[in-house]
């Protein structure tokens, strides 16, 4: 298992994590994160990351995530820990189009 701790670091994050994932396909990667742009965030589930884990969620919400991946097992490639606004960002990002103002 990789716990990333992401900022905002824009494309050359992306781009890792896609070289990580491709290179070790039977590994975990669960990133935590403070704030990702939409793309970032639809690029992050595109390279095939495990678990999406916002920081303001706290500490515990981090590791009721990493308990749920036993040691040895396959990655599961889930949005588990993506608020409702990440997801809806994540699914406008993927379709290409952007909301000034998010639905409730």
């Amino acid at each position: 298992m990789v716990l990333i701790d992401a900022e905002p670091a824009g494309t050359p994050y992306v781009a890792r994590l896609r070289q990580l994932c491709a290179a070790h396909p039977a590994i975990q990667v669960v990133v935590a994160y403070t704030e990702l742009q939409p793309q970032m965030l639809a690029g992050a589930i595109q390279a095939g990351v495990s678990s999406l884990v916002p920081c303001a969620h706290g500490l515990a919400s981090l590791v009721r995530t990493l308990r749920q991946y036993p040691a040895g097992s396959a990655p599961a490639h889930d949005r588990f820990a993506l608020t409702e606004r990440d997801s809806r960002s994540c699914r406008c990002s993927a379709r290409g189009t952007a909301s000034r103002r998010w639905p409730s």
